[in-house]
């Protein structure tokens, strides 16, 4: 004897059967940490290691080889001396380490103005309680073939007393991140000049402006009467802003803007910390050829100066050359101290033209069809990153391989805060792979685990992080490459819709973010499911006697499981309907009985369809286990051979707490 289950809502809801598909798992994971053989052992002027530079968000390294791509070469008098690690790649650079001392690293190619581009560094000027004098971001028309003024000139500006200022880097943008105050109107010619600092205070500043330029002599802008050509001034009124200004004389003068975090918040750059310099630029294609460029730089964990320069196509070649439009130009860094020395080490953790390569994500149904507007606490989608490679445009293979080209890329999996990863009984996720036709397996392994109970009242895991190794890409192959990485989701819970950030893919020599935009979450309806009931081998002598306590069995894991919103008693009950025994033959419904334990309730259904009460809370049931199960049935003669069953209907109820 079967007896089927059915189950019944008491509010609308519109189900699907979903199915779950599992890849095979195989591989290792690998992931890229801090460690000996790729940070410089290297060691400051106190003989200690330089520290780490580490990304705060994933404790990945925060620097890149830069072999290719930026060099100390070709330029008399520097005090540079690249860093490099174990493996033999350049991993650092130390502009300085002792006293009169003036260096600088330059890229190996331009950057195109017509094209946008994004770099991000990382600086480093050690606790030397008595630093000079400050390193710079540089752009400049071409690569210098020499360096320029050291101590207070900080290898851009020029050195001298009042309007005898000379030695300045010619065709250049700097930003200045100084350490040292010389004085309002002596030998240093790249300090703040604002009102309310004092020498006593020795504040160190950020500063910005145009080397090469005569800095005008409009006493209503400046700090003081006339500015001398290399000389950093700062508009008073905040009216060029540090930009480029056509009143005075009528030419191009060089207003310099500055921004003092000491004064403000007690923050300065010889903390021992490594400080993130970020420069953006974005070229307004729509009109001259110009564009914007942004430049932040990291004082402290919780505070980042931003600053953004707009500058018109004609502004660009008076800066820069004629040739700045069609070719670009160089950048870099450049450093210096004088009679103090002073820590100077840079690291690049992106560099522009290294790895031209992409990452984007996407959420989809388990299936690749479009994702839905909205799905509930549990529900299963797939987040997709498409991770692309362009041989073409890039220096190195992504990563550096090394001597069995066995390097693989790091993938930190993220999604948005109503989701997370599926965790396998394995308590791993299956991450898919698919490259050039071909699907492979990998093994995900997750962090920051969790769970949730979807609408059927099942408990899923879940992690809101996954790390997995990934094939990395050989510059020896040409053109665009790319391969897509599959995860399963889940909803975990109650969220609006959401675009937020989907982790991070990386190797030894480039990293690359993205976003993802994941559906709301919505929260659980009412939702129950049951096991089928088995009553099998039967005689008919046993039915024309009767039964009592036959013991049954029941498919699956003999769960009664149901879910419902917070705040709401529930109540399941649960009907019989008559056993389909042939018409005829004298049977009455309700003669036939199920019983069994759930929730620490006895229930004993009868085939008449009367409703019994299974369970009733103001909170959904823990313990979804039946137990006990008996069927019992009054004696019937007439029974004859057959396979007959009934069906059981299950209902949930939810309804508001009283009070």
């Amino acid at each position: 004897m079967k007896h089927l289950t059915k189950k019944r809502l008491s509010r609308w809801l519109t189900l699907a059967a979903v199915a779950t598909l599992t890849a095979g798992l195989g591989g290792t994971v690998q992931t890229v940490k801090a460690a000996d053989d790729i940070w410089t052992h290297a060691t400051d002027l106190n003989g200690n290691r330089f520290p780490e530079p580490l990304d705060p968000d994933t404790g990945l390294p925060a620097y890149v080889p830069f072999d290719q791509a930026m060099t100390t070469d070709g330029i008399t008098g520097s005090s540079s001396k690249v860093l490099s690690n174990a493996a033999g790649n350049n991993v650092a650079v130390q502009l300085t380490n002792s006293t009169w001392q003036s260096g600088s690293i330059w890229s190996t190619s331009k950057l195109k103005l017509q094209q946008n581009f994004s770099t991000k560094m990382h600086i480093y000027f050690g606790n030397n309680p008595n630093p000079a004098d400050g390193m710079a971001f540089v752009l400049r028309g071409d690569k210098p073939t020499q360096v320029y003024q050291n101590g207070s000139g900080v290898g851009v500006w020029g050195v001298g007393t009042n309007q005898n200022i000379k030695g300045q880097m010619p065709n250049a943008f700097a930003v200045t991140f100084d350490t040292f105050f010389n004085g309002y109107n002596t030998d240093k010619n790249v300090d703040k000049v604002a009102a309310g600092f004092s020498s006593s205070e020795n504040a160190q500043y950020i500063g910005w402006g145009f080397p090469g330029f005569l800095n005008g002599s409009n006493s209503a802008i400046m700090q003081y009467q006339r500015g001398a050509q290399g000389q950093l001034l700062f508009d008073k009124t905040n009216a060029a802003d540090g930009g480029l200004n056509k009143t005075g004389y009528g030419t191009y003068m060089g207003l310099g803007g500055y921004y003092v975090p000491t004064k403000k918040s007690g923050e300065k750059f010889t903390d021992g910390q490594w400080h993130t310099v970020k420069v953006d630029w974005a070229p307004d294609t729509a009109k001259d050829g110009g564009g914007s460029l942004t430049f932040s730089i990291e004082l402290s964990s919780s505070h980042t100066f931003s600053k953004t320069m707009t500058w018109t196509a004609a502004d660009i070649t008076k800066i820069f050359g004629t040739t700045a439009i069609s070719q670009g130009v160089s950048w870099g860094f450049t450093g210096s101290t004088g009679a103090q020395d002073e820590e100077g080490v840079v690291t690049f953790e992106t560099i522009p033209g290294l790895v031209d390569a992409s990452v984007a994500a996407t959420v989809t149904s388990r299936d690749g069809s479009a994702a839905p507007k909205s799905v509930y606490e549990g529900d299963a989608l797939a987040q997709t990153y498409t991770i692309t490679y362009n041989s073409s445009n890039s220096k190195q293979n992504w990563p550096v391989q090394n001597t069995s080209n066995t390097a693989t890329l790091t993938g930190t999996l993220r999604t948005t805060t109503g989701y997370g990863f599926e965790v396998n009984a394995n308590g791993k996720v299956g991450v898919t792979i698919l490259r050039n036709g071909v699907t492979q397996t990998a093994v995900g392994t997750p962090t920051k685990t969790a769970q949730v109970t979807d609408k059927f009242g099942q408990t899923k895991t879940y992690a809101t992080q996954v790390d997995v190794s990934l094939p990395g890409f050989l510059n020896s192959i040409s053109g665009a490459q790319r391969y897509t990485v599959t995860a399963p989701i889940l909803a975990a819970k109650k969220n609006d819709a959401a675009t937020e950030g989907a982790g991070v893919v990386g190797g030894n020599n480039a990293r690359y973010t993205t976003t993802v935009t994941t559906p709301a979450v919505l929260e659980n309806p009412l939702g129950i499911g049951a096991p089928n009931f088995l009553f099998k081998n039967l005689s008919v002598g046993q039915i024309i006697k009767g039964l009592s306590g036959v013991t049954g069995t029941m498919d699956g894991t003999g769960n009664l499981v149901a879910a419902a919103p917070t705040g709401v008693h529930t109540t399941i009950t649960a009907s019989m309907t008559p056993v389909n025994f042939p018409a005829g033959t004298g049977y009455t419904a309700g003669k036939t009985t199920i019983g069994f334990t759930y929730s620490g309730r006895n229930v004993t259904l009868r085939d008449n369809n009367t409703a019994q009460t299974v369970y009733s809370a103001d909170t959904p049931p823990t313990s979804g286990a039946i137990t006990n199960l008996k069927l019992g049935m009054q004696p019937y003669p007439q029974i004859k051979l057959g396979n007959y069953t009934s069906t059981i209907i299950w209902t949930i109820a939810a309804t508001p707490i009283a009070g």
